[in-house]
């Protein structure tokens, strides 16, 4: 562009300025100063300030959420960048309104646990769980935790209020004002175990002690960003009375806040948490036992005796029917396989040898009804050594006594003793008949000669006994025609398989004339009598005696037999 070109343009913009001017006048001139406030930025931020609040509030009932939207990542950004830098501010302004929301937390969550235990207990019956579901009904409080009340037993005695960073004692109250306590002491000492612990334990300052336990005392601990509570419990205090330690620090930091912060030292300014301190010192006694009514324990021990009875019935006959099975099981030739019961009816289910063994003795030697108890026994034969040894006697026709000197042992027979052989060729005779048995052995046994019943009364009429006028006294002039007598009849009875079936001996005591017929009588008998003992101290048994009196005359005897017992043996017919 030339020269000329230059000023002609010069002078046009000159006359389009004019032109301005004349046309708009003030106008240019507030936009001058509107331009100039712009570019101020401090004053432009001053007066954007007066109104930012206000359009902040005006948007907010936008319902575009815009606003929100906007804020939000500037809000989160600016609270992390605050926690990495310091987490205490945030915390201390969130503990009066983060505490609440989380025991409401806990609350709803020890109400769920409490309506479990219900479910648990709901069924239990006592008198006791009686009484206190009743207090439950009037109370309104479930009965999970009418049971935990009544169990509980405790007792705060004292609370402590405590400056965190200083450990001064800010107040202080006791249950009991006789008690001498050393308040300021142990606020001291309370503030040293827990920085000795935080110290000694490598434990960040966050980190809190929750309690100190000496004896049967524990020292309940909760903090605050500023305070610490310790309240002195004894006893076994309910978990829920951490949250009235709780909720009561809540409370003083929140009334606090600014004492707390800018605390220099003066503690009067807390005198006024003395009623948040009363709040936390609780008790609970359990109520004195109330007499129970006579009525009710004649009641209870009436009942208590019924059960007992009942019990006692129902285990003795128990034992018993248990007793009758092992006695069924130990019967010779018996094997019990199974014992049911239906219908209160016991089913015994076994097998039984039929030659040693009969069903029916079962019900006689018991005393059992048949309706109580079926016996279904199958027959079966039994090698068992004492059913062998019970079936040998019974083909022999003997009875089962111990001085018989007969055994029994892995099939073969064992004769010890005295006997006849015609004994032996009876037992001989009958092995066949008798499974199990094999054999005799007679090695033990002396072959004794076998008299007959005559031949031992003809001996036995020879022994007689003679006694001197009114004497029934055995003495030394007696032993040797006992001593033959009781060899005599041993020796029979040794011999004799048979004895107890078919014979007897008869004892006579004689008297002579003389002396009234009720005094005769009494003499003849106690001679014969005193015989009897002299003869049983020579190991023969009672039962084979039978005793007759006998008063003689001078024409059937010589004076000297008038005075004698005899004894013969006789056949029972």
């Amino acid at each position: 562009m030339s020269a000329k070109d230059k000023n002609i343009a010069k002078i046009e913009s000159f006359k389009l300025q004019e032109l301005r001017e004349l046309i708009l006048g003030l106008e240019i001139t507030e936009l001058q100063a509107l331009k100039n406030r712009l570019d101020d930025s401090d004053n432009f931020a001053q007066e954007v300030s007066l109104i930012v609040a206000d359009a902040i509030k005006r948007k907010s009932h936008d319902n575009s959420g815009e606003l929100s939207d906007t804020l939000f990542p500037i809000v989160e950004e600016s609270i992390l960048k605050s926690v990495s830098r310091d987490p205490n501010p945030l915390a201390e302004a969130m503990f009066p309104i983060m505490g609440p929301a989380i025991r409401k937390a806990i609350s709803d969550a020890f109400r769920k646990m409490i309506q479990s235990m219900n479910q648990s207990i709901e069924n239990s019956f006592s008198l006791k769980s009686l009484k206190w579901r009743m207090e439950s009904i009037r109370t309104g409080k479930s009965f999970a935790e009418i049971v935990m009340l009544n169990n509980l037993e405790y007792r705060v005695s004292e609370v402590f209020l405590i400056h965190r960073k200083t450990g001064l004692l800010l107040n202080h109250i006791v249950a009991n004002q006789q008690e001498d306590i050393q308040a300021d002491m142990v606020s001291g000492m309370l503030k040293a175990i827990q920085d000795f612990v935080l110290d000694s334990f490598h434990l960040d300052e966050n980190e809190e002690l929750g309690s100190i336990q000496v004896g049967d005392v524990n020292v309940w601990i909760e903090q605050g960003p500023h305070v610490i509570l310790a309240a002195v419990v004894q006893g076994n205090v309910a978990e829920t009375y951490r949250d009235v330690l709780k909720n009561e620090i809540e409370n003083i930091s929140q009334l606090f806040s600014k004492e707390l912060k800018t605390f220099d030292g003066d503690t009067s300014v807390f005198d006024k948490t003395i009623d948040s301190l009363e709040k936390c010192v609780i008790q609970k006694r359990k109520a004195p036992k109330k007499k129970k009514s006579i009525v009710l324990w004649i009641l209870l021990v009436i009942i208590a005796s019924l059960i007992s009875y009942w019990i006692f019935s129902a285990s003795q006959k128990k034992n018993n029917w248990e007793k009758v099975f092992n006695e069924i099981d130990s019967l010779p030739g018996v094997v019990v396989t199974d014992i049911t019961k239906h219908k209160g009816i016991y089913y015994v289910h076994g097998l039984k040898d039929p030659e040693v063994f009969d069903v029916d003795l079962i019900y006689s030697n018991f005393g059992i009804d048949s309706s109580d108890i079926i016996i279904r026994l199958e027959n079966y034969v039994s090698i068992n050594e004492e059913v062998l040894y019970l079936k040998l006697l019974h083909k022999l026709q003997l009875t089962d006594d111990i001085n018989n000197g007969i055994e029994v042992s892995r099939g073969e027979v064992l004769l010890t003793g005295k006997r006849s052989q015609a004994f032996v060729d009876s037992i001989v005779n009958v092995l066949p008949e008798i499974t199990g048995l094999k054999s005799i052995n007679t090695e033990q046994l002396e072959i004794g000669y076998y008299f007959s019943a005559e031949e031992l009364n003809k001996k036995l009429a020879k022994c007689n006994v003679l006694f001197n006028r009114g004497g029934y006294i055995i003495d030394s002039s007696h032993a040797e025609v006992l001593a033959k007598i009781s060899g005599y009849i041993n020796e029979f009875l040794n011999l004799e398989k048979e004895f107890k079936n078919k014979y007897y001996f008869e004892v006579l005591g004689y008297s002579d004339q003389y002396g009234t017929v009720s005094a005769n009588n009494y003499i003849s008998n106690a001679r014969a009598k005193a015989v009897i003992r002299s003869l049983i101290n020579r190991d023969i048994l009672e039962e084979y005696f039978m005793i007759e009196s006998v008063t003689s005359t001078k024409e059937d005897v010589s004076d000297s037999l008038m005075r004698r017992v005899s004894i013969k043996l006789v056949e029972i017919e």
